[in-house]
C-alpha cells in the first residue's frame, strides 16, 4: 500500500496551518501503515512457527517424543536406499515390553505413560550414531541398527537394550521391573523392503515371547 500524500493543488492552495496539519496526518498514517505491516509480518512468522511445531508433533509420539511410525518408516526407507548403494547391512529390532499391561492396569495410565517415557530414554541411551528408535504404539517399539557387520552386532544391541530395560524403575513412588522381548530382522536376508523387515522382526518378537519372554529371537524363514 502506497503512502498517503497531499495533492499538489491542496498543498499549494491550502493555508500554511492546514498544510501543516495535513502533512502531520500523512506522517501519522504512514507510521500506522508501517506498524500494521510489521504486525502482519510478525503474525505470519508466528503462524509459520506454530505450523512447523504441529507438523513436528504429528511425526513424533506424544508420550515418548520418539519418532512415530510414519517418521520411522521414512528413516528406514532412507537407510535402505543408502545401504543398497554401499552394500552395508542393517537390522530392524521389534520390541515389546513384558508386564507393561499389568503395571498400566494396576497403577493407572499416568504411571504407564511415565514408564513408557523412561523406557524410551533407556532405549535411546543404548543407540549408536546412525541408529534410531521409534514407538509403534502401545508397548511396542522399533529400533533401526545400521550399519552392522553381521547378525552378532544386532544381537549385541538387543541384549544391551534388555539389560537397560531390566534395571528397576521408580515411578511416582512405585518400584517396578519389566522385561522386553525383541525380534530381529536383517537386511537383505529377511526382506527387501522396510515393511517386510518390520513385519518379520515383529514375527520374531512374537517368537521371543513364546520362548519365555525377556529374550532375543532372530527371524527364521520357514
Amino acid at each position: 500500500m502506497a503512502s498517503v500524500a497531499p495533492s499538489d493543488s491542496m498543498a499549494t492552495d491550502a493555508p500554511p496551518e492546514m498544510r501543516e496539519a495535513l502533512e502531520q496526518r500523512v506522517r501519522e498514517l504512514t507510521e500506522e501503515l508501517a506498524r500494521v505491516r510489521k504486525n502482519l509480518a510478525d503474525e505470519i512468522s508466528r503462524r509459520e512457527m506454530t505450523q512447523r511445531a504441529l507438523e513436528g508433533l504429528s511425526r513424533h509420539d506424544p508420550v515418548t517424543m520418539l519418532p512415530s511410525r510414519g517418521l520411522f518408516d521414512e528413516t528406514l526407507d532412507e537407510a535402505l536406499i543408502k545401504n543398497k548403494s554401499t552394500g552395508s547391512k542393517l537390522a530392524v529390532l521389534a520390541l515389546n515390553l513384558d508386564r507393561f499391561r499389568t503395571i498400566n492396569d494396576s497403577l493407572g495410565h499416568t504411571v504407564g505413560d511415565l514408564l513408557l517415557r523412561e523406557v524410551a530414554q533407556r532405549i535411546d541411551g543404548c543407540l549408536r550414531d546412525g541408529d534410531s528408535a521409534g514407538r509403534l504404539g502401545g508397548d511396542e517399539f522399533f529400533v533401526l541398527v545400521e550399519p552392522i557387520a553381521d547378525v552378532a552386532d544386532a544381537e549385541r544391541m538387543a541384549n544391551t537394550i534388555i539389560t537397560a530395560v531390566n534395571e528397576p524403575f521408580m515411578l511416582a513412588g512405585h518400584p517396578c521391573t519389566i522385561g522386553v522381548s525383541i525380534g530381529i530382522g536383517l537386511w537383505p536376508d529377511h526382506g527387501e523392503t522396510g515393511d517386510d523387515l518390520m513385519a518379520n522382526a515383529h514375527r520374531a518378537m512374537s517368537g521371543a515371547k513364546k520362548r519365555g519372554r525377556n529374550t532375543v529371537k532372530i527371524f527364521e524363514k520357514w
